[in-house]
């Protein structure tokens, strides 16, 4: 290292940046493999990050940012809507055909 530079996550020798295959290696295969999910990889850990994230409710533009992709992608690549949010939006549907727009209360 030249003039006090340092790496944020060095390598073993600390004289380069540690590769990110290595992390996975090292870091996370163990901990996947002792419970069961060594087929699980990247991607499967953002997908269940962007899902789990928009199962509680955080918006958009902060999964994104907190990924680095845009909101589209985020929407439409990585977060799944679940099955209960899906039938939680056809049961409003249906109160609104069955009933009229009643769910606001009524300005008289």
């Amino acid at each position: 290292m030249r003039g006090g530079e340092a790496w944020l996550f060095p390598n073993e020798t600390l004289d380069k940046p540690i590769l990110k295959d290595n992390i996975w290696t090292r870091n996370f295969v163990p901990q996947l493999r002792a419970i069961g999910m060594e087929w699980a990889n990247f991607q499967v850990m953002r997908r269940t990050f962007a899902t789990l994230t928009k199962r509680v409710g955080v918006d958009p533009h902060t999964r994104s940012a907190q990924m680095g992709n845009t909101v589209d992608v985020n929407e439409n690549v990585y977060a799944v809507t679940q099955l209960q949010d899906k039938l939680a939006a056809v049961r409003k549907l249906e109160t609104v055909v069955r009933n009229g727009d009643d769910e606001e209360p009524s300005k008289d």
